[in-house]
């Protein structure tokens, strides 16, 4: 069961930071931004329901570090690959795989 959660976590961590980075103005992932708005609401809900996840499987204190590491650990390697990959939706994807490939190997103990 930790292990649906973890995986379930760590894929809201992923679309939340992705969306907050699909919001700004300097993105090269889509052609235009989606509404600031929308993107850091969709950030900030699934930001809530990670921690609340990982609620049942650390302390407090251990799944707040855990999403912050996540989101910082997403921001980078966006606006690192993303330049090298203007405008292409495989770096999403392959985000999305390499969560998914984190969760299978430990989950957040791995991150």
């Amino acid at each position: 069961m930790s292990f649906l959660i973890n995986i379930a976590a760590l894929c809201l961590c992923w679309f939340g930071s992705a969306s907050a980075y699909a919001s700004s103005e300097r993105q090269m992932v889509l052609s235009k931004p989606i509404s600031k708005n929308v993107g850091w609401s969709l950030f900030c809900i699934s930001m809530i329901a990670a921690f609340i996840l990982l609620l049942n499987l650390h302390h407090w204190l251990s799944a707040m570090l855990i999403l912050i590491v996540m989101v910082m650990l997403v921001w980078i390697l966006l606006s690192l690959a993303m330049p090298y990959f203007p405008h292409q939706r495989k770096t999403l994807i392959f985000g999305t795989v390499m969560t998914l490939i984190t969760a299978l190997i430990g989950g957040f103990y791995v991150v």
